[in-house]
């Protein structure tokens, strides 16, 4: 795992800056490449390969192509089998497959690529710069041109280092923040900075840019029984997971105690070796799930660590916006930023299990989403027994036939429509992300939900929350239920096995039976939630209130009434965080645009 950076014109103080700024990412190692139309720029963490034959940036024999990569291609022992036949080989590293592969197979060369990854290639003949980003977007790539300057890094402070690109908020991600609590599709938060979105390559030749998509799921529906579904499910899980086990260093799991972590942490035992597992709690809060994890870990007689997380935790929230580089309302990155900490002093590779809900259909939003196009008696089905959904907005979709979006975004949109305009400022009003085009009346709908998912949620909150987080202490975190095989197998799973009478992930339960403690496989989903009624206690309430008067985004009269509520229904904590969260990271890096470092306090904005 590491941070990479670079842009097509020379400036050592520049490729420096953006090197120290990312240097977290690498602490092992740093180098760089320069020639007259490109500066690359690398900083290690050493998992495969400890010594300095793997060291970054990586070219071929003659030194026309150069590579920096970040992250981790688990098939490349079974690539350098294919590869060295034709190529010479000098080290032990999966980053020297990526450039024979590529000598070999030209821009295709990605598709034989089975990992996570960030990379990019300097072609010296052809004067042509390759981004690529592996295909569920585990990793992070940004760029941003102008003015025939091409500029690109892990992160988006990195970029910022140029000081000639303007820190302006970009108005349809922050319109589409406020729905969603984070900013899906190639935009970021700041204008003319751009995502490259998974599954894509970007190529930067002879001044233009082409991005274009190397894979994606396609839509099928397998019919084989429930035996063979599980059989190969496990097949497939076990395969993750042991390939994800390759490691130089020393390798853990976070356990939640949930049937994902614990399913990881049961496969990983099957190699012999005692597993290490970490576990976050949150005192005596019912939301802390301890008690489940510690279940697993007796079962599987792991070195178990865990961490509590007090209100004194609440002052690493300044430090915590400044590593996402863009607002993202998801509290559970405090416990995650946390628990990495920790994680951090025992290994530097993590095992999680991010990934699973999307591809077996495991969040309860499904049900009525799904149901209530399906059966129109659900509608009665809810009203008659409304703890299955749980309230008014879900009460609406399960009596609906209508529009699919409209049912989703209805559900899952933190601010509706004229909530927004109440919020925004003239200025800052804008079209958001249009979901429409995911919602095909020829496919099955809950297909569409899970795809939806994997290209929006999943990628924009939890792998981006994922890579940050761990890696703002270090730490690799890598993820079995999204190895490419096992999603597509999974996404074409029918939907009757995903979801059987209302019983999320059926299918993978079964596969799962006999593996995990039982108490453990008949748990609902709790989720990774945390204490923001009681956090909101310890001044963040008045935090918002100062923060909201030094912003011109977002009307003051409504961030007050944001402030002032009792925070007991979901909506009101979402609410409040994206809120909270927006103001934070405008004052972080738009009004203080010179910020260089995360060494923040909470104090600071009381």
């Amino acid at each position: 795992m590491c941070g990479i950076c670079g842009f097509n014109w020379k400036d050592k103080e520049l490729l420096d800056g953006m090197m120290k700024v990312l240097h977290y990412r690498g602490p092992d190692g740093s180098g760089i490449y320069e020639d007259n139309h490109i500066s690359l720029g690398h900083l290690r963490l050493s998992i495969i390969d400890l010594s300095e034959l793997g060291k970054q940036p990586m070219c071929n024999e003659d030194g026309t192509i150069w590579v920096i990569f970040n992250g981790e291609i688990y098939n490349f022992k079974e690539l350098r089998g294919i590869l060295e036949n034709k190529h010479k080989f000098v080290s032990n590293s999966d980053t020297e497959t990526i450039i024979h592969a590529y000598e070999e197979y030209g821009n295709a060369f990605v598709k034989k690529l089975r990992g996570m990854f960030a990379l990019a290639i300097w072609d010296t003949k052809r004067k042509k710069l390759i981004l690529a980003r592996d295909r569920l977007g585990k990793k992070p790539l940004y760029y941003h041109y102008a003015n025939n300057r091409f500029i690109f890094a892990s992160e988006i402070k990195a970029i910022l280092q140029d000081e000639s690109i303007e820190r302006k908020v970009s108005p349809s991600a922050l319109y589409s923040y406020l729905t969603y609590r984070f900013s899906p599709g190639n935009f970021t938060m700041f204008e003319g900075i751009m995502k490259l979105q998974p599954g894509h390559l970007l190529i930067f030749e002879k001044s233009e840019i082409t991005v274009e998509p190397y894979w994606d799921i396609e839509y099928s529906q397998k019919n084989d029984s429930v035996e063979n579904y599980c059989k190969n499910i496990m097949s497939l899980l076990e395969e993750s997971v042991r390939l994800r086990m390759i490691s130089d260093v020393p390798l853990g799991a976070y356990l939640s105690g949930g049937l994902d972590s614990s399913a990881i942490v049961a496969l990983m035992s099957q190699s012999g070796e005692r597993v290490r597992t970490f576990s976050v709690g949150f005192g005596n809060s019912n939301l802390s799930e301890l008690k489940y994890a510690n279940i697993v870990a007796k079962k599987f007689g792991t070195e178990h660590h865990e961490l509590d997380v007090d209100m004194n935790s609440l002052d690493v929230l300044p430090r915590i916006v400044w590593h996402l580089d863009e607002p993202l309302a998801d509290a559970s990155c405090i416990p995650l930023f946390l628990m990495s900490e920790l994680t951090n002093k025992y290994v530097k590779v993590i095992l999680s299990g991010e990934g699973s809900d999307e591809i077996f259909a495991g969040y309860d939003k499904y049900k009525p989403l799904y149901y209530g196009g399906k059966f129109g008696i659900i509608a009665h089905m809810a009203k008659a027994i409304p703890k299955i959904f749980g309230n008014r907005r879900t009460l609406n979709i399960a009596s609906s036939l209508g529009n699919r979006a409209e049912n989703y975004l209805e559900l899952v949109s933190v601010f509706n429509s004229t909530e927004k305009k109440r919020l925004l400022g003239s200025q800052m009003q804008a079209e958001g992300f249009d979901i429409s085009p995911f919602f095909d009346g020829n496919k099955d709908h809950l297909w569409q939900l899970l795809y939806l998912d994997l290209k929006t949620w999943l990628p924009e909150d939890l792998l981006l929350k994922n890579d940050k987080m761990t890696m703002a202490h270090s730490l690799e975190a890598r993820l079995p239920f999204l190895d490419h095989h096992l999603v597509e197998y999974a996404m074409s799973i029918p939907s009757s096995y995903k979801l059987h009478y209302l019983k999320e992930k059926y299918i993978y339960r079964k596969a799962i039976k006999g593996m995990i403690p039982q108490k453990i496989l008949r748990r609902k989903k709790q989720g990774f939630s945390v204490p923001i009624k009681d956090w909101a206690t310890g001044g963040l309430r008045q935090i918002l209130l100062n923060l909201s008067d030094e912003n011109e985004c977002l009307d003051k009269k409504y961030c007050k009434k944001i402030a002032g509520y009792s925070l007991n229904s979901i909506y009101e904590k979402r609410q409040f965080w994206s809120v909270l969260s927006f103001l934070m990271w405008h004052k972080i890096f738009i009004q203080d645009s010179g910020l260089k470092t995360p060494d923040l306090k909470l104090k600071n904005y009381l």
